[in-house]
């Protein structure tokens, strides 16, 4: 492999390749855990479907353009952790903008005779349903996205547009709010990513106790308002705000300069919160109960190792 694997190349290649992600205002639609999984769906296919990789940090040039069937099957490097590619071509998931998936390859039947045309697209796509990957197709060819423009829509799996239902995440685009959440949390560029994440780590412990008992994972935000917040403030800046609620307990969003957002609002179901007016919420309050602090630094931690795995 290249030196982007020894451990400072790499940490020099994060940084760079999330500042041009910042520049170009893209946010990423994977992880490392959904590229795991595309990779795993891969090996079990007949052969490595064919496919090109276009890195964030280089131009699209008609390499990238792959409009032809390939005579051998791609290099995923099946054997290679957090990489697409194999050996010296090699690309950290990071750093992959988009990747363009041909599940056909060609074979020679002699010189008299067409050559056979070997098809696993409808077992490519039973891989990106299973694992619900998000991706666009035209004319065969399957471009998955590691980054997109904010607003930029993709089909899932399901046939549908990708959408969330967490109050105020169409306008959930703000920065970083320094340098050392790109290194704590690499890969967490905007609030969808956070809640991307997030998805996958809430559970009945990150709940809080009084509300154990109604949590599931189809209702996965329940119990989580205040962690979350102050999580998310830990990596965007900005304030958090509580919403009084019946009981006397508030529920916690996020105001980032003219940008709110409330990452755990879907346990509310179809209520309608106000966001207008409401008090200030402080560490010193919330973590004050020595059980929402230690839920909050698992949280934490839990994402820390999510985001570099």
């Amino acid at each position: 492999m290249s030196d982007k694997s020894s451990t400072i190349e790499l940490q020099k290649l994060k940084k760079k390749v999330y500042r041009i992600v910042e520049e170009k205002g893209l946010y990423s639609v994977m992880n490392n855990t959904k590229w795991r999984e595309l990779k795993a769906g891969v090996s079990e296919l007949p052969f490595e479907p064919p496919f090109v990789i276009k890195d964030v940090d280089v131009e699209e040039s008609d390499y990238h353009k792959f409009d032809k069937d390939s005579y051998y099957p791609g290099a995923w490097g099946l054997y290679l952790d957090n990489y697409l590619g194999g050996d010296m071509y090699a690309t950290p998931f990071f750093e992959v903008e988009w990747i363009k998936v041909r599940p056909r390859m060609l074979e020679r039947q002699g010189e008299l005779m067409d050559d056979k045309v070997i098809d696993e697209t409808e077992e490519f796509l039973e891989v990106l349903r299973r694992y619900n990957i998000p991706f666009e197709e035209k004319d065969g060819v399957f471009t998955i996205y590691g980054y997109v423009k904010s607003g930029y829509s993709l089909t899932d799996t399901k046939e549908k547009k990708m959408n969330y239902n967490f109050w105020g995440w169409e306008n959930a685009d703000v920065s970083l709010a320094n340098d050392a959440a790109k290194d704590i949390y690499p890969g967490i560029d905007t609030p969808i990513d956070l809640y991307n994440a997030l998805s996958e780590i809430w559970c009945e412990y990150t709940c809080a106790p009084r509300m154990r008992t109604g949590w599931s994972k189809d209702n996965m935000t329940l119990g989580q308002c205040s962690i979350t917040a102050f999580l998310a403030q830990d990596i965007f800046g900005g304030e958090v705000y509580g919403i009084l609620r019946p009981g006397g307990n508030y529920h916690c969003y996020n105001v980032v300069g003219e940008v709110r957002f409330d990452l755990t609002s879907e346990q509310f179901g179809d209520e309608v919160l106000d966001y207008e007016d409401n008090p200030i919420q402080t560490r010193e309050v919330h973590f004050s109960k020595e059980e929402k602090r230690l839920r909050y630094e698992y949280l934490r931690e839990e994402l820390s190792k999510w985001c570099n795995k």
